[in-house]
């Protein structure tokens, strides 16, 4: 039997079972396990600078990458925001000319 690591994204998959019916769902956490605080800042990247290219989804998603990355494997890397923030932006224009104009726009 096939068991998902990622339990609280997607349903355990039996190869038996009818994947047409499978829903999504919380991963419910019992209360008394969470913590009334939760200091994350060793795995935490330096807050980069975007300077005029508001690409603040791309920075956002780039850290927390960058945060996955370090917690897991204990690497430093620097994920790159220019190409996280040219490709949304081509897929949201939906064309090759990218234009500068955040994500909001």
């Amino acid at each position: 039997m096939y068991r998902n690591p990622y339990q609280w994204y997607a349903p355990t998959i039996d190869a038996s079972m009818d994947t047409r019916r499978l829903t999504m769902r919380p991963f419910k956490v019992p209360v008394q396990r969470i913590l009334s605080s939760v200091d994350l800042r060793r795995w935490l990247t330096p807050v980069k600078n975007q300077a005029q290219t508001d690409a603040c989804a791309a920075n956002a998603f780039a850290g927390a990458i960058e945060y996955i990355i370090k917690r897991r494997a204990g690497h430093n890397v620097n994920v790159s925001r220019l190409f996280i923030y040219y490709n949304g932006r081509m897929i949201q224009q939906r064309s090759f000319e990218v234009t500068d104009g955040g994500a909001s726009k």
